[in-house]
């Protein structure tokens, strides 16, 4: 796979909820890459934006689109996947209008390197 499809590839995910590598709820909104990686750009609750390497990458959660659906009695429809998406929405990550890409080939550490969960919640 090169570059391209796996920007191309994170593309397609724009604004889902995924689980990052270490199992937090966040939302994919761009890709970036270094010199070494390239990362699926995620906003986790709070605003926080975290570079995810694709060497573990995120873990889509769009099949529990439809599963626990209820259609509640003002009309609105509700599944196991929205009251997820709400969440994020309610909690400071919410969706994007524009899909991100950083490149930059010469900083290495651009996108603040490898971050685990506990990293990502010590810098917000």
């Amino acid at each position: 796979m090169t570059d391209n499809e796996l920007q191309a590839e994170t593309e397609l995910m724009f604004n889902r909820v995924v689980l990052d590598g270490g199992g937090t709820l966040c939302r994919v909104i761009g890709y970036s890459e270094d010199k070494y990686d390239c990362y699926v750009t995620c906003i986790h609750f709070g605003g926080k934006i975290v570079h995810h390497s694709y060497v573990g990458g995120v873990t889509s959660l769009w099949r529990l689109k439809g599963q626990r659906y209820v259609l509640a009695n003002n009309g609105e429809e509700w599944d196991d996947y929205t009251r997820l998406d709400t969440m994020l929405e309610l909690n400071g990550a919410p969706k994007q209008k524009e899909f991100r890409i950083q490149i930059d080939h010469e900083d290495v550490s651009a996108y603040g390197g490898y971050h685990t969960p506990e990293e990502a919640l010590d810098e917000s």
